[in-house]
């Protein structure tokens, strides 16, 4: 297996559950870890949590296309290219069908289809150039047959699978 010590790692959605909990485990690594978010004071407690000089964050809207290009920019002028991108970013409203609201449905969209688009679609180019880089994308479990309640959310995790 590859080292990942001084892998150049973007990950979004770093404040949530699994993000920090990944953002712990990749920081004893050694790689140099830039970290996506919507809550300044959460990156920052994370980010103080690793060692010095091996993390950045940044605050970001992902579903933004132009804070995305704004944070794609910061990335850049902080490390000199990307290695692995990981989003672990994604919500689950937890309705059934007739609950869910036109809102919500597109709020979800927004953060677990369209979001992941767009860091792709931001950094894939930087990979395809030195023809190497990893992708990983958490879809979550919402895709699965037996979440019978969250009917609306399997389109969206199948999308992300394709």
């Amino acid at each position: 297996m590859e080292s990942l010590k001084g892998k150049y790692i973007l990950i979004a959605g770093a404040t949530g559950t699994i993000g920090a909990a990944l953002v712990k485990q990749l920081s004893a690594s050694g790689a140099h870890l830039f970290l996506l978010g919507r809550n300044a004071g959460k990156l920052s407690s994370l980010e103080q949590s690793c060692k010095p000089g091996q993390v950045a964050s940044y605050v970001c809207d992902i579903t933004d296309l132009n804070q995305v290009q704004e944070m794609k920019a910061a990335y850049f002028n902080q490390y000199p290219a990307i290695d692995i991108l990981i989003n672990v970013a994604g919500i689950g409203i937890i309705k059934t069908m007739d609950q869910l609201t036109e809102d919500e449905f597109m709020q979800t969209i927004r953060i677990n289809l369209y979001a992941p688009f767009l860091l792709v679609k931001a950094f894939l180019p930087a990979m395809k150039e030195v023809k190497k880089g990893l992708i990983i994308q958490v879809p979550g479990v919402l895709g699965k047959p037996q979440w019978q309640v969250q009917q609306h959310m399997q389109p969206v995790s199948m999308a992300l699978m394709a």
